[in-house]
């Protein structure tokens, strides 16, 4: 009796656990749409609103920059009401900056808009991220953190579609569409179970997590992540338009990389549940290593969309391992799910912001190879320290 009464919790918790994946999946899936949408849309807004290159570039930050704000005031709110109202409440917060994004008057509204869909972002990626990991085993977790983020590959994919619907046929349509689907989002998840309140993820709280090594790698492995994004969403469309590309030629670029890694990431995760944490960590940053030293020689008008794919595919592997990892050690040092994606949130934002920044300003000193050759550098690095774990 009682190993059937077992076996029924077993059945039950896996239930609810995909559930969960699934709403959490469709969350982050949707706010990957929202990041990556300005791309086909950026050159509208500039000539609606007259934004210079520098107003354009500041409105791209705009979303990291309020992820990042946003990133404490989450962890906050997560230990007032829950993971999950948490996460739902950044999907409210998602659809409302929405609308006030699609219908901005003027260009302050504008960034506005999209500074609260940054905070929003941060609330639903804490909330989200810790609400699925509460209901999930140790043993299962690579591959479950895999299939989540597999999901913000496929947002990855949809985005820039929006972005030139929007474009097309006007942003308030497009964009009031999008908040309906982010209340339907928050609808479809209030009937799911909950996760336990957990401590308050405070300052406090998160400066006295750093100062454990293996929290603060993990971080700095996000912070790695970031800033390869970074570089890589500033240097490759230009230097591509440089060799003769169109921008949808890019756009399809990155869509097939994108395509790729939405089946290549939840595969990663499995196999850090099968072959431990730290091999796949390995592998993926050698490969990020010699994709980031191809990118940094000079390559034809064919051969260079070939690296840019399989360099950006070894990218964007490159955020499981970490994240995996962050959550493996709060959990073990008992500071809870929300703190982890805290600091995820303060981790990648500016690593994002620094090299988007960083790899123009190079770039224009020097040439479009160099912020490769030091992003190789930075992997390398990485990875020496991974050997010595």
């Amino acid at each position: 009796m009682n190993a059937v009464r077992a076996l029924d919790r077993t059945v039950t918790g896996d239930a609810e656990l995909r559930r969960t994946l699934v709403v959490v999946s469709a969350v982050v899936c949707f706010e990957t749409v929202l990041f990556s949408i300005l791309g086909p849309l950026l050159p509208h807004l500039a000539d609606r609103f007259g934004l210079s290159k520098t107003a354009a570039g500041v409105l791209v930050a705009m979303y990291a920059a309020g992820a990042f704000l946003g990133a404490v005031p989450s962890g906050l709110v997560a230990a007032r009401i829950g993971a999950k109202a948490t996460a739902l409440g950044g999907l409210v917060l998602l659809g409302g900056a929405s609308i006030l994004f699609g219908i901005a008057p003027n260009a302050a509204w504008l960034f506005v808009g999209r500074l609260l869909q940054g905070v929003a972002c941060a609330l639903a990626l804490t909330g989200g991220f810790a609400w699925l990991l509460a209901h999930t085993p140790s043993e299962r977790r690579g591959g479950i953190v895999g299939v989540a983020l597999g999901a913000a590959v496929a947002g990855a994919l949809l985005g820039p579609a929006f972005g030139a619907l929007a474009a097309s046929i006007g942003t308030a349509t497009v964009f009031a569409g999008l908040a309906v689907v982010a209340l339907a989002l928050a609808g479809g998840g209030v009937t799911l179970p909950g996760a336990p309140l957990e401590p308050v993820a405070s300052v406090g709280v998160l400066r006295r997590a750093l100062r454990h090594g293996d929290v603060l790698f993990s971080a700095l492995m996000i912070v790695l992540a970031g800033f390869l994004l970074g570089v890589l969403s500033v240097i490759a469309p230009l230097h591509l338009a440089g060799l003769g590309w169109s921008s949808a030629g890019v756009g399809a670029i990155f869509v097939v990389t994108a395509a790729a890694n939405t089946a290549a990431t939840p595969l990663l995760g499995r196999s850090m549940d099968r072959a431990g944490r730290i091999v796949p960590l390995r592998i993926v940053l050698a490969l990020c290593c010699i994709g980031s030293l191809a990118l940094g020689l000079p390559g034809g008008r064919l051969a260079y969309p070939a690296v840019v794919f399989a360099a950006g595919a070894f990218y964007a592997l490159l955020w499981t391992p970490p994240m995996v990892l962050l959550s493996d050690a709060v959990d073990r040092r008992g500071l809870g799910f929300v703190a982890g994606f805290v600091l995820m949130n303060l981790a990648w934002s500016p690593g994002q912001l620094v090299g988007s920044a960083f790899a123009g300003a190079v770039a224009q000193a020097t040439s479009d190879g160099v912020p490769f050759l030091i992003a190789a550098g930075l992997c390398l690095a990485a990875l020496v320290c991974v050997r010595t774990r």
